[in-house]
């Protein structure tokens, strides 16, 4: 009998070392994922250069300031852009890195050209983490997030793309929107 467990061993011994000789080792998977997330670490200057540039490829006038004012906070720093009177974007900084942590978009006016600078905003936000996404592959993402979004609900819906967690929500009663975007975790 134990001369018919001897074969099965041996095959399941085989088939296990030839699984985990191919198979891809943890610490390079671990090491991707640190690369990727030192690839989104992107300073205020940068986002904003990024940003201005989707806002040129798109012929918008909306610019931020090319080196933003950073406001020293007790846990994290913040700056803070006005394009138009209705759209104010707000960075968080890492104190360690100095690096982007979020941006969050906040808006008045949820009407259709209200929504469009919404989108537009978006698109340049998202650019500035990542601007190889492209602009049109960015606002079809936006106007699928924000299709979603339910109102009755009233809670924000989110959804990574590209390594990005994408944020929309409203205050309906207030009038007010709001978009954040930052590297997904």
């Amino acid at each position: 009998m134990k001369t018919y467990y001897f074969p099965l061993i041996f095959c399941s011994v085989f088939f296990i070392s030839a699984c985990t000789d191919n198979a891809p080792a943890k610490p390079a998977t671990r090491k991707t994922a640190v690369e990727e997330a030192n690839r989104l670490s992107v300073s205020p200057e940068d986002f904003s250069r990024r940003f201005n540039q989707c806002m040129e490829k798109l012929q918008k006038t909306f610019r931020i300031e090319d080196i933003p004012k950073i406001k020293v906070g007790p846990n994290q720093d913040t700056f803070q852009s006005n394009p138009t009177h209705q759209i104010t974007i707000i960075g968080t900084v890492d104190k360690k890195t100095g690096n982007v942590v979020n941006a969050m978009l906040v808006a008045r006016g949820n009407d259709e050209q209200g929504m469009e600078n919404i989108i537009v905003h978006a698109t340049g936000m998202v650019a500035g983490y990542k601007p190889e996404i492209g602009a049109t592959n960015a606002k079809k993402e936006i106007r699928s997030l924000i299709a979603a979004y339910s109102p009755q609900k009233e809670e924000s819906i989110s959804r990574v793309y590209q390594n990005l967690r994408l944020t929309y929500g409203m205050q309906a009663d207030m009038g007010l929107s709001h978009f954040s975007v930052r590297p997904a975790e």
